[in-house]
C-alpha cells in the first residue's frame, strides 16, 4: 500500500516548506496542489 498526501496550497510560501518537511517521513509521495498563488509558493514545493 502507497500513502499519499494531497496538500492544496494557495500563496502559502511561508508555510509550504515546513508543511512538507514535516509529512515527509509520514508519506510515500506528496502532491501539492497549487490554486494560482502569486508568491513563491510553486517554485519551493517544486524544490
Amino acid at each position: 500500500m502507497k500513502i499519499v498526501a494531497v496538500i492544496p496550497a494557495y500563496n502559502e510560501e511561508k508555510m509550504i516548506e515546513t508543511v512538507l518537511n514535516h509529512a515527509a517521513p509520514f508519506v510515500d509521495e506528496i502532491i501539492v496542489i497549487n490554486d494560482g498563488s502569486f508568491d513563491k509558493t510553486a517554485l519551493i514545493a517544486r524544490s
